[in-house]
This record gives C-alpha cells, structure tokens and sequence, in this order.
C-alpha cells in the first residue's frame, strides 16, 4: 500500500518535471519523446492508483485526441445545421 502511494508520486513528479523541460526542448522529435515520456509516467501513476494522473494519460493518448476532435466537430456541425432548420 505504502509502495504504490510512493510510486504514484514518483511518476507523477517525474511527469512534471518531463511537463516544465518539454518547454525548453528544441526539436519536435523531442517534444514528441518528451510528451510520451509524460504520457508514460501519468499511466503509471494511473496503474498505481492515481486516478487523476490516468485520466490525464487518456486525454494524452494520440487515438484518445484525435477521436476527441472528429466528436467536437460531429457536434459543431450538427448544431449548426440545427440553427438552420
């Protein structure tokens, strides 16, 4: 029990910490390694019992954000063709 709380804020920090460097990266194949990295690590918080830290690596998930974005659009077009009828 106490082990999986520690490891919850181990990856947790290290996330963090991976979040405040991604800024300073030059390329984009690093700010993508650093942003899985990330990713990564709030999974494993998540594994470990953080249920904040997995919610934040759904919302990171590449499949999770692009099927995000194609149901905002789905939404923004049916209430736009709503307003016109």
């Amino acid at each position: 029990r106490y082990l999986h709380a520690t490891l919850q804020k181990a990856h947790l920090q290290r996330a963090a910490i991976y979040k405040a460097f991604k800024k300073e990266v030059m390329s984009e194949t690093e700010a993508n390694e650093m942003e899985e990295n990330i990713r990564h690590d709030l999974e494993l918080a998540g594994f470990y019992g953080h249920e904040n830290a997995r919610k934040a690596a759904v919302q990171m998930n590449p499949y999770s954000k692009m099927c995000n974005q194609m149901v905002k659009t789905m939404f923004e077009n049916y209430n736009k063709n709503m307003s016109l009828l």
